[in-house]
């Protein structure tokens, strides 16, 4: 009698998961993804966005009441990973959620529709988050654009797609 854990289906099992697990990361995936014709391996990371690729970036500008705002500096959405970011890490969750609502007044404010982008959920989730920022707490008033790089052969630049009101804090 063969032991279990040498028996066809558990070995064809265990390597599944092993391909599955390789897939999810870049120099395995981008070589063996010509071999998944078929479309069997799961790509794990479609429940949130890839810190690494934004489409769109938040930028802040600070300052007084009177209007003096400073320069616009970047935003990060992602927390910086620790060594266990692998097994928890939940403060993911709330940056998805931050990066969703500024793709979603993006896209809006493409569209021509900047008025009615004040009005959405993403909008004041976008400013509830920025307000909890350290440079918006230390400031009276604050202000943010939302960008997005153009991959030009020119150069690397920075298009404008949405600029807020100033918010007061």
């Amino acid at each position: 009698m063969k032991p279990l854990l040498l028996h066809p289906a558990v070995l064809a099992a265990l390597a599944y998961l092993a391909v599955t697990l390789l897939f999810q990361f870049r120099p395995f995936s981008t070589r063996a993804l010509g071999l998944d014709v078929l479309g069997i391996v799961p790509r794990w990371k479609f429940f949130i966005p890839q810190p690494t690729r934004f489409e769109v970036a938040i930028e802040l500008r600070c300052g007084s009441h009177e209007g003096d705002l400073g320069d616009w500096t970047p935003v990060r959405i992602y927390p910086s990973r620790h060594a266990l970011t692998w097994l928890w890490f939940p403060e993911q969750h709330r940056a998805a959620i931050v990066w969703l609502s500024a793709h979603r007044v993006a896209v809006r404010a493409a569209r021509g529709n900047d008025a009615s982008a004040l009005d959405t959920l993403a909008y004041r989730t976008l400013v509830r988050h920025l307000q909890q920022t350290a440079p918006a707490q230390r400031s009276s008033a604050f202000q943010f654009a939302l960008v997005h790089p153009d991959d030009s052969p020119a150069g690397a630049t920075e298009r404008t797609m949405f600029t807020s009101h100033v918010h007061a804090r």
